[in-house]
């Protein structure tokens, strides 16, 4: 961010820019060769730092939007997905069904382990009086779905459906401080974690490793964050 802040650069240009860089990197695990792998590695982690990085920029500035925030998770959606189709065939060119299903396996449990870990950040950023909250502006989007149309519609309604997915179920309660802990070990669920620890993996050729640990030590590390954090709540 610190790179970007004295330019004119906007945030939204930065997602865009992340959008074209995470999709240049999934592309690049469609091959084998590893010469290709390596190049995705690279883009790969400089669209997690780009993905990082609009949402500071907008903040920093006072810039945060709707808009602004829609096309930044629609960008992780994309990418996301990608990844997951362009993996999974690596995967199987490699190892056939077993690739292939790891890779599956594994990028849906991250999917409810990034989701988790937004719930968790928000009910302790909402205990803890922070001034960003994700998820915040649901009443004003679903008050502007009764009069949107078209496109407009259709991405305010995907993102209501991101926002309750990202939501609290009910007021947040309890002691921040004892919860602290716990919101931070959340975060190694997250997207950055995913992403230093996927190029890792295929650095090293251990893909499908990587994504069976995702999928059984990830789940299980959630539940027991899940667990403790409605012991302490």
């Amino acid at each position: 961010m610190r790179v970007v802040w004295p330019t004119p650069i906007t945030a939204n240009q930065l997602t865009g820019l992340s959008l074209v860089t995470g999709t240049a990197a999934a592309l690049c695990f469609v091959s084998t060769d590893r010469t290709a792998v390596w190049t995705g590695i690279g883009l790969m982690l400089l669209y997690g730092v780009l993905d990082c990085a609009d949402g500071q920029l907008a903040r920093a500035r006072g810039t945060s939007s709707r808009l602004g925030r829609i096309l930044d998770g629609s960008s992780d959606y994309v990418v996301g997905l990608l990844s997951t189709a362009t993996l999974g065939w690596h995967q199987w060119q490699l190892e056939g069904g077993l690739g292939l299903g790891a890779v599956l396996l594994g990028m849906s449990a991250f999917g409810v382990q990034a989701v988790a870990f937004d719930k968790f950040k928000n009910r302790w950023l909402a205990l803890a009086k922070g001034d960003f909250q994700e998820g915040e502006d649901l009443e004003e989007t679903e008050a502007e779905l009764a009069g949107a149309t078209g496109l407009n519609w259709f991405a305010l309604r995907v993102y209501a459906l991101f926002l309750r997915a990202q939501g609290t179920a009910r007021p947040p309660t309890g002691d921040p401080q004892r919860l602290l802990p716990l919101a931070r070990a959340s975060a190694w669920l997250g997207p950055s974690t995913h992403i230093a620890l996927l190029c890792l993996a295929a650095g090293f050729g251990a893909l499908t490793p990587y994504f069976l640990a995702r999928a059984l030590l990830g789940t299980a590390a959630l539940a027991g964050i899940a667990l403790a954090w409605r012991a302490r709540e």
